[in-house]
């Protein structure tokens, strides 16, 4: 493991014995058996053996990842192995690590992607069967439809008046006003001939070539002639479909049998043998016979989840019930309940208290009884408020207080089976053995992060730093302090802000107005002049002349100049998008969310728009998903994020993702729902 000491690093072995003495001004934790390494500004590798692998001479370097590193040498990437021969030669711009045998690389301006011989593959055949080339995003281009892949290379042109998104590796294309289906390379696998098509599921699509509903199979062929009337096509689940046939709903097999003859008013997809239907304005639910085992009884109800438990409403109270119709939680609840960690547990509020249901315990175990909770994912256990005062409480136990209501307040410590805790209006740490790691003696704190070693403290008004024990550091002297990053922490003397390390060394001295912690190497400073960069040594590298700095790295920094307007820099102060944002965000996943004119959209790092402005409010976006949720004047909905096409109609007061392909949604009646996003997904 690595440590530090006196801000140098170092690695130990499990005993405490040192593997390689503290050194290093900066370490990596070990990949494939390899740890990065810095010192003297310069990057390379340590073996679990204590053993320098690879010598320092890299400016920048990334962990091993498929046998092979990034690495850069005089401004250029290359990738070397575990000897640290050159495996792929310095001549690219920016790169990414390797996965399943590809890496993106940049040159001349121009992302590509190469394999492990340092070959560019994105043409080639093989790359069609990679992680990269699966995801295909439809996209607009000149007022037609096409399809890019991750590195927003065109995989399929533009040319088609619509397009939907891949389902069982088929899309549905519109052109000349008919709808079809192609596959990941554009080629057509069925003709554009209908009015209006599906998405594919367990190998079948519903499609109209007039007003009816038919169903093909993948060949294109008729499977089941059109004979269908409903607003909008459903699913095979299960190897049954709800289909609509004179405002009556029934369930038909894959050979257009009916199974279920229409008697429904309306009806969902099975989920695992039952399905819920809806007569005389009651739901109801039935088995693959079509036998009502539960009669028809609820107002509203929510999909089933894990342990074929459902979320139904009878008279205005809510309740739990199983696939038989027995009640596992009795509707008496007239407010909502919330699933919470993967539908496991459900909060459950009556009253205006707050108790819990189990899953597993098919039962109420907690009654409602607490003014407020907060769920904190650590084992079972949650921060629990009654008569104003705060504890613990554990949700195995019954939800008994395993730590009695006696506080002021509680924060989460976001360190294992602790919390800060306010008495007697001093802070302190407590531990899940109920006792104080740190008593309660400071006026403030700033809280823990995960990887950092000390803790800002603020006693008898100044701010010190604790360490791991609960023992002063550094003692308190400072005006004002923040957290150590790359080995230095800022504080704050006689008004002016400055840099020290862990043995209080002035490393760069104080005579900034403000500051913000190092991050890549670089911290952002601010003079009378305005805010700019400095490097570890307190050289300035971006001079201070923007009004504000913000979410920066070592390839983007957004700045705003004097005119309110948010751009993007490099750390040379070389502009790469132009201030022109009225709000921005950091990027994730390749993309930033910026605000113009009061609306938001999307821009990748070189200021390219992926979706022009024009929501209010964009949320919940991220790595691995192709989706965000978006607020316009009629509510939140749920939006492809690459095309902007609403998946999910703006209707509701708030929507969240949750969990297994859930979204929790509530609307005018502030309760809150389920919903299924592939049912989304297929309308």
């Amino acid at each position: 493991m690595e440590v530090v000491t006196y801000s140098k690093w170092g690695f130990v072995d499990k005993t405490g014995k040192w593997l390689y003495p503290p050194e290093f001004d900066s370490v990596g934790n070990f990949r494939s058996g390899f740890a990065r390494v810095k010192k003297a500004n310069k990057w390379g590798f340590v073996d679990q053996s204590g053993k320098l692998a690879v010598p320092l001479e890299y400016e920048n370097v990334d962990d091993f990842y498929e046998n092979l590193a990034a690495v850069k040498k005089d401004g250029k990437w290359g990738f070397i192995d575990f000897s640290g021969k050159v495996m792929i030669p310095f001549r690219y711009q920016d790169v990414n690590s390797f996965l399943e045998g590809f890496a993106a690389v940049k040159r001349n301006e121009k992302w590509t992607l190469i394999d492990p011989s340092g070959n560019s593959v994105l043409d080639r055949e093989v790359i069609k069967n990679s992680p990269f080339w699966k995801e295909l995003y439809p996209k607009m281009k000149d007022g037609k439809w096409g399809f890019v892949n991750w590195l927003d290379h065109w995989v399929i042109p533009a040319k088609f008046s619509k397009a939907n998104i891949f389902s069982e590796n088929l899309v549905s294309v519109k052109k000349n006003q008919k709808w079809g289906f192609i596959d990941r390379t554009g080629r057509w696998i069925i003709k554009p001939k209908f009015k209006k098509v599906s998405l594919f599921s367990e190998g079948f699509a519903f499609v109209a070539e007039d007003n009816f509903w038919g169903v093909i199979d993948k060949t294109g062929k008729w499977r089941i002639k059109p004979q269908f009337e409903f607003s909008f096509p459903n699913l095979f689940k299960e190897g049954l479909a709800p289909v609509e046939i004179n405002n009556q709903w029934g369930f038909i097999d894959t050979t257009g049998k009916m199974i279920i003859k229409p008697q429904f008013d309306e009806a969902n997809l099975f989920f695992e043998n039952f399905a819920f239907v809806k007569k005389n304005d009651k739901w109801g639910i039935i088995n693959r016979t079509g036998k009502m085992v539960v009669e028809p009884q609820f107002t509203y109800h929510q999909d089933f989840v894990q342990n074929n438990l459902a979320v139904v409403e009878t008279d205005k109270r809510w309740g739990l019930i199983d696939t038989t119709g027995k009640y596992v939680v009795e509707p008496k609840y007239r407010d909502v309940i919330q699933p919470l960690k993967d539908t496991e547990i459900f909060a459950v509020e009556s009253g205006g208290k707050i108790g819990y249901v189990s899953v597993k315990l098919n039962s109420v175990f907690v009654e409602p009884q607490f003014d407020v909770v907060q769920f904190l994912f650590i084992r079972n256990l949650a921060f629990a408020k009654v008569n104003q005062k705060w504890g613990v409480i554990d949700l195995d136990q019954a939800g008994q207080f395993i730590i009695p209501p006696q506080f002021d307040e509680i924060v989460s410590a976001w360190r294992p089976n602790s919390f800060w805790a306010r008495k007697s209006e001093k802070w302190g740490l407590v531990s899940e053995a109920r006792e104080w790691t740190y008593k309660p003696e400071f006026e403030d704190f700033q809280n823990f992060v995960y990887g950092r070693n000390f803790i800002p403290v603020k006693k008898d008004g100044k701010w010190g730093f604790l360490n791991q024990n609960g023992e002063f550091a550094i003692e308190p002297k400072f005006e004002s302090v923040s957290y150590f990053s790359d080995g230095l922490a800022p504080v704050k003397k006689d008004g002016k802000w400055g840099f020290i390390d862990i043995q209080e060394k002035w490393v760069i001295q104080p005579r900034f107005n403000q500051v913000q912690i190092f991050y890549d190497g670089f911290a952002a400073v601010q003079t009378n002049e305005g805010w700019g960069l400095i490097d570890s040594t307190g050289k300035i590298v971006v001079k201070p002349q923007y009004r504000r700095i913000r979410n920066y790295n070592k390839k983007n920094i957004w700045v705003q100049d004097n005119r309110l307007f948010w751009g993007i820099i490099d750390h040379k102060g070389d502009r790469i998008v132009k201030p022109q944002f009225d709000d921005s965000s950091v990027f994730i996943d390749g993309i930033a969310n910026v605000e113009r004119n009061g609306l938001s959209g999307f821009i990748d790092p070189f200021g390219k728009v992926v979706l022009e402005p024009r929501f209010d409010l964009l949320y919940d976006y991220g790595p691995k998903m192709g989706f965000a949720i978006a607020k316009k004047e009629e509510g939140y909905g749920l939006i492809d994020r690459k095309t902007g096409k609403f998946i999910l109609k703006p209707k509701f007061e708030s929507l969240r993702f949750h969990s297994n392909g859930l979204l929790t949604a509530s609307k005018d009646d502030k309760r809150w729902g389920l919903i299924n996003l592939q049912k989304c997904l297929a309308r």
